[in-house]
């Protein structure tokens, strides 16, 4: 039953797009002194240094880039999913930068919705890193999901955010809680993310029961924040806490503020990143974490303060020489980039970035 004390946002979102990166800022004795090992896809690297911190379970939650899959398959494996027809499937159809696939998620006219994620688990901290198209018919739909991050035992407490049509935008957060628009951050929402590879981050707490404490971070193309809340209540004293978060997603077919008729829809992902925790590494393509218009997510193997092993993630990178090694600890602290040997690489990414 929804709950009529939940509140909605409190304190301001930042409407209009901060150049401002997620957690750039260098802690003190956070720090990398050396990397060993084979830098290329798929091999491990070991990564020495000081002020790491603790990362109670090294691997991720959830990590995924799809390439084990069969073409046509059925999504399934480590994830969870609600499926809605013959949705969501492995797929060859769009592909990022050397990688051979993704999952589709379909959106026909009158269906609403088929997802993958995780659910049954609970995670009260969430950091997320996806890579997300979107292929949608004409005219836009009204109400298009990024993700939905939830409780499972009765759907609430509920943060999203959504893409409208053309005319219309908007994050929420909580239920019932009505952010920024889209559309004031980025234009025309639909026409800005439509068929390209976009990059998704975003770190999510959820708050103390009853209290105004929860935490909203959200980034779109590495240079864009989107969201940056820390005021805003997802739960009071009788709900449940966030278990669950999906991918995929819906377009809703109503006619609010756009047109009545809608053509078919599809969201493609890839390199799908799900954890507890925003101690993370990356690679990027500058020494520093606020000038790396471009970074793939690593898959930590072992973590400890003075030393991680990671598996190689290039991602849509042509290689891992010439990039630059960024730890990530779980305040949001960065540290200064550790270069990876060579030449910086090329990286033919499809991705626009704007100022």
């Amino acid at each position: 039953m929804r709950s009529q004390t939940l509140v909605a946002v409190v304190g301001a979102l930042v409407l209009g797009w901060s150049m401002h990166q997620p957690n750039p800022q260098a802690a003190p004795g956070l720090s990398i002194s050396s990397v060993s090992g084979t830098l290329s896809h798929g091999a491990n690297i070991t990564i020495s240094g000081g002020g790491f911190g603790l990362k109670p379970a090294a691997s991720p939650l959830k990590y995924d880039d799809f390439e084990g899959a069969t073409n046509g398959g059925m999504v399934g494996n480590i994830w969870d999913v609600i499926r809605n027809g013959s949705e969501p499937r492995y797929s060859t159809v769009v592909r990022r930068t050397n990688s051979t696939m993704s999952v589709r998620a379909n959106f026909t006219n009158g269906a609403y919705g088929s997802n993958f994620g995780v659910s049954g688990q609970a995670m009260p901290h969430i950091y997320l890193d996806a890579w997300y198209y979107m292929d949608a018919g004409r005219p836009y739909s009204r109400n298009h999901k990024l993700f939905r991050i939830h409780s499972g035992t009765d759907g609430l407490p509920n943060l999203y955010y959504n893409i409208y049509c053309q005319e219309i935008g908007s994050s929420h957060l909580s239920q019932d809680g009505v952010g920024g628009n889209f559309h004031e951050w980025i234009g025309v929402a639909a026409d800005y993310f439509e068929r390209r590879w976009v990059h998704l981050q975003g770190y999510f707490e959820e708050s103390s029961p009853g209290m105004d404490n929860g935490t909203a971070e959200f980034w779109i193309d590495g240079q864009k924040q989107v969201n940056m809340v820390r005021t805003f209540r997802t739960r009071d004293s009788s709900s449940a806490s966030w278990d669950a978060i999906w991918f995929g997603n819906y377009f809703g077919h109503g006619s609010e503020g756009c047109a009545n008729s809608y053509g078919d829809a599809y969201t493609y992902w890839d390199n799908v990143y799900v954890d507890t925790t925003r101690a993370r590494v990356e690679v990027g393509d500058a020494s520093t974490y606020s000038n790396a218009r471009h970074r793939e997510i690593q898959v930590p193997v072992t973590w400890s303060d003075d030393s991680i092993s990671v598996r190689l993630n290039r991602g849509s990178f042509a290689g891992i020489s010439g990039l630059f090694l960024f730890v990530i600890d779980s305040a949001g602290n960065a540290s200064a980039g550790f270069p990876l040997g060579g030449p910086a690489a090329p990286t033919g990414l499809n991705v626009r970035l704007g100022s």
